[in-house]
Parts: C-alpha cells; sequence; structure tokens
C-alpha cells in the first residue's frame, strides 16, 4: 500500500512539473526546432531592401483592353508612340519603391525583347520599325533611379498553344538539352549550345538537362533575359494557367537551378523556393501571417504550389509537417482596378496604398504595386501623382520616429543582446530575451520616453536571422496613477509589424510577450504618429 502511494505521489509532482511547471521535453525540442528555422542570404537580403516596389503590366493587352490575350494577337498591335521608360522609373522612385518588375512575357506569349528563340516580339511590331528593346530600356532607366530590377516571365504561353507549330502542349519527348540551345537546332540537336556570354551574369555558364520543347524554349528565353541585362533581384514566375494542353508539365526543378547558376543573389516568386505569394490581389497579408511554413514533402519534392490557408505557421500545423521552412510573403495589388491600362477604370488613391502597405508590410510581408502604362507607353499624370503622393504621404507617417533618447528595461536578456538594442535604430543588433526555464515567466520589454510623446502607431521588428518566434504580444501604457492599461493586442511580428493604436500620449510604454518559441528576438520598437 505505502509503495502504490509512493508512485502515486511521484506520478502527480513529475505531472505538476510537467504540465504546470513548464514544457514536455518533447516540446522544448519542437519549440527549438521551429525557432530555428532561418531565412537564406538571399531571401535576408530581398526582405531587408525590398519592402514596396512596383509592376509594371505591359504589352499587346494594352492596346486591345484585354487583362489575358489569346495568344492570336498579331506583333502588329504593339507600338507605344511615345514610351519612356525613364518618366516611369523617376515616378516609382518618388513612391519610394525600391524595386520594379516588368511583365516581359505575360500569358499571350508576346515578348518585350528580341528573342533568339520566337518571331513572336518586338522584333516584328511597328514600334521602332522592329529595332526596339523594352527590357533594354527599362533596366537602365530603373537602375539609373537606384532601384533592383525584378524580372516577370509567364510560364503559361498561349501563342505557344495556339499556334500549329507551338511547342507548349506538343506532346514532344523529354530529351538531353544543354542551355543556351543553338536556336537553328533547337528541336533536332537540343545538346547543341550557342555560344555564352563572357562576362557579367552567367559567365561561361552551360546548364544540361533533360527536358521537353517547351520547357526548352522556356529556359532559354530565361537564359537570355538573366544574361543579357545585368543583375535581377526578383525572377517572377505566375502561376496561373489560363488555358492547358496536351498535359504540359513544367520542369520547376530546372527553373530554379537555372536561376541559381545564372543569378545566385535572385529570389524565385511564387513557383520557387524564395517568396510565396500572400493569397490574394488585394494586396493584404493575413492578420498573423508566418514566415516559417510547413511542407507536406521535402523540399526537393515540393512543387511550391498557392498557399491560402487562413493560418499557415501555427504549432498545430507545422507538427504534422514532413518539413520546416522559410517562405515569407509577397502581397500584390494594382493602382487600378485591372492589371493592364483601362482608360474607365478606376484608381486608388495615396491614402488607399497606405492602407493597404500598414496591412501588408505592417503584417510582415513585401508589397508590390501595379502601375500599367498606358498606348502612349507612359504613366498617365495621374498615376504620377498618387505615386508621389503615396511617397510623401509614407515619408510623413513614417519619416520621424518618435523612440529615441529612451531607456530601455527588460525582464531578462542575454549578455550580448541588452535591451537598449532594440532601440537604438540599428536593424542588425537586438535584445534577446533569456531562454524559458521549466516555469513560464512573463517576458517584458519597459520603454521610458524622455518626455511625453503622443503617437498612434508602434512598429516592431524581429531579427529574423533568429528566426521567427513572437505568437502574441499586448502593448501597454502606464496611466498617470501608475497602472498599466492595455493599448492593442496582436499575434506575430515577423520582419515588421505595424500596430495602430488610438492617439495615445504616455511617457511609459511596455510591450508584454505572451506567448512566443524560445525567447523573444527583437531588433527594433518604434513610435510614429
Amino acid at each position: 500500500m505505502k509503495r502504490v502511494r509512493l508512485l502515486l505521489t511521484m506520478f502527480l509532482l513529475l505531472t505538476i512539473t510537467t504540465v504546470w511547471g513548464g514544457q514536455t521535453p518533447e516540446e522544448k525540442a519542437f519549440e527549438k526546432k521551429l525557432a530555428s528555422v532561418v531565412p537564406s542570404e538571399r531571401q535576408y537580403t530581398w526582405q531587408r531592401r525590398y519592402d514596396v516596389y512596383a509592376f509594371i503590366h505591359f504589352g499587346p493587352n494594352t492596346f486591345t483592353g484585354r487583362e489575358w490575350g489569346s495568344g492570336t494577337e498579331s506583333p502588329s498591335l504593339f507600338n507605344p508612340t511615345a514610351l519612356d521608360t525613364r518618366q516611369w522609373a523617376k515616378a516609382l522612385k518618388s513612391a519610394g519603391m525600391t524595386m520594379a518588375v516588368l511583365t516581359v512575357k505575360h500569358h499571350d506569349g508576346f515578348c518585350l525583347w528580341p528573342s533568339r528563340y520566337t518571331e513572336h516580339s518586338v522584333k516584328n511590331s511597328p514600334w521602332k520599325d522592329g529595332q526596339g528593346d523594352v527590357v533594354r530600356e527599362f533596366v537602365d532607366a530603373v537602375r539609373a533611379e537606384g532601384m533592383g530590377v525584378g524580372i516577370y516571365l509567364s510560364p503559361a504561353d498561349l501563342f505557344q498553344l495556339e499556334n500549329a507549330a507551338g511547342y507548349y502542349g506538343n506532346g514532344s519527348a523529354y530529351a538531353d538539352t544543354v542551355i543556351p540551345t543553338e536556336p537553328a537546332s533547337f528541336k533536332n540537336e537540343p545538346t547543341k549550345t550557342r555560344p555564352t556570354p563572357s562576362e557579367g551574369c552567367g559567365a561561361n555558364v552551360i546548364y544540361t538537362c533533360k527536358l521537353d520543347d517547351y520547357n526548352r524554349y522556356f529556359l532559354n528565353q530565361l537564359y537570355e533575359l538573366l544574361t543579357e541585362y545585368g543583375p535581377v533581384a526578383e525572377v517572377w514566375f505566375d502561376g496561373a494557367i489560363p488555358k492547358t494542353k496536351g498535359g504540359q508539365k513544367w520542369a520547376l526543378n530546372d527553373w530554379t537551378g537555372l536561376v541559381r547558376r545564372l543569378q545566385p543573389e535572385a529570389v524565385i516568386f511564387n513557383r520557387g523556393p524564395d517568396v510565396r505569394w500572400a493569397g490574394n490581389e488585394s494586396g493584404v497579408a493575413r492578420e498573423t501571417e508566418w514566415s516559417v511554413i510547413g511542407l507536406d514533402k521535402p523540399v526537393a519534392e515540393f512543387e511550391w504550389r498557392d498557399m491560402t490557408d487562413a493560418i499557415l505557421g501555427d504549432r498545430a500545423t507545422l507538427a504534422n509537417a514532413v518539413e520546416l521552412y522559410w517562405y515569407p510573403a509577397e502581397a500584390n495589388v494594382s493602382i487600378l482596378l485591372g492589371w493592364f491600362y483601362h482608360e474607365d477604370k478606376k484608381m486608388r488613391s495615396a491614402e488607399q496604398l497606405m492602407d493597404l502597405y500598414e496591412r501588408s508590410v505592417g503584417r510582415n510581408a513585401s508589397l508590390i504595386i501595379n502601375v500599367p502604362p498606358d498606348k502612349r507607353g507612359l504613366f498617365t499624370d495621374a498615376e504620377v501623382a498618387t505615386l508621389k503622393a503615396f511617397g510623401e504621404l509614407r515619408q510623413t507617417r513614417y519619416g520621424n520616429n518618435l523612440a529615441t533618447g529612451v531607456t530601455v528595461m527588460a525582464s531578462s536578456s542575454l549578455p550580448d543582446h541588452p535591451a537598449s538594442a532594440a532601440l537604438d535604430g540599428m536593424y542588425e543588433t537586438y535584445w534577446e530575451a533569456t531562454p524559458r526555464g521549466d516555469a513560464d515567466a512573463p517576458v517584458t520589454l519597459e520603454i521610458t520616453l524622455p518626455r511625453q510623446v503622443t503617437f498612434r502607431r508602434v512598429v516592431l521588428q524581429e531579427q529574423i536571422r533568429r528566426g521567427q518566434r513572437v505568437e502574441a504580444f499586448i502593448i501597454e501604457v502606464q496611466n498617470p496613477d501608475g497602472q498599466w492599461v492595455t493599448l492593442a493586442e496582436a499575434t506575430t511580428i515577423g520582419y515588421k509589424r505595424i500596430v495602430s493604436v488610438p492617439e495615445t500620449s504616455a511617457t511609459n510604454l511596455r510591450i508584454r510577450f505572451v506567448s512566443y518559441r524560445v525567447a523573444p528576438t527583437i531588433a527594433e520598437v518604434e513610435l510614429y504618429y
């Protein structure tokens, strides 16, 4: 009987220690695993440099008034009368944008550069008597304004699908291939290469693989774009499939492989392993947006499909994952209610763009805003004015951090990562709390301002080299009676979180981390009106 009582007592003590006193060893190990998922160097660079940038949809659809072309359009349709990519770049720069992504080939298959591998391009248009190259003018203008270059190349190609001699879905077998392929022997002798660039991006690179006709066509065009137009920051692969034929498959692994060989610093959007779609075309990220997500297959086998679930990175979901992966979100939207230019489409205002900025960039995503040129090849005066107003509004709202000259205290800190590092104005330095022990003690960051400050927005950033850790937090201010009062509650932070609060005047501010993985790691806390 005494032995039974002893065993029961030991069981109860173990239960109290395990359940009431903290986490099980298995839970601790899982939490450490979640916190260890971090961005690649190219993802980190993208996140730091490119928060708001431009999409530019331009092509035959600009002249037909359609959103998706048919692939049967004549190149003679493309004839902008006053195309000026310098005007585009200057207008985008005025909005504070840091990169521009051009649709060099949309779903209709028309190419805005004189590709060696098709006649369906600017070289057979009346624009500049067939001697023009929109892509060349675009990259030169964008770089002249100090912005990064992005290339959108549609995997769907209705010209190649509808054309009787086209490659898309033609049933061709996979064969040994070298990229770049000699155009004259493209189908009959795909192992014959053409001269490669001797310097610059992709110098002397020859890529070998097995491909069918369409994937060979696609990779050769990708090779042209990534070796002849200088450094590229983002390669944008659209997932849309307007029409299918012949069971055509996309050689995603080889697409990624070629990009890595030619432009190793470029991130791949959507049909690749670097940046995912936020799940809508409204420019809004999830209220709880995780960069740490779970894959149902190993990375090498994953198909990089759209992820549209409401929650992607909670513990319950990740517990069932085959592999954990850093996969940040990009939210997309158009300044017009349509991707290509239409005279009758309503335009979003600078205030509306700012609202989307705070609900995308302010929720741990990037924001790409489409600005379509008109039939002249110019942004309209209204577009230019809205971009300028958006840039000025961002500068007014977020150009003056009110949280300076502060005193900072934390409930705990690692020796080399003190609380003061969270408000020193440098993202690379950070505060990190000590890892939780057997008992969950409150983790807080308390900020004392040198004077009373009136603010309406709190900006927080995790140091993502240490992963994404915060699951929920509360922002509090101290009232004149010395009591802490809740100002706002939120979930994830990630690279950046913007929390809008009622207009508040305070001297003391506290952030209470109520749920997190291992220990919070905060790079910056800022206050704005």
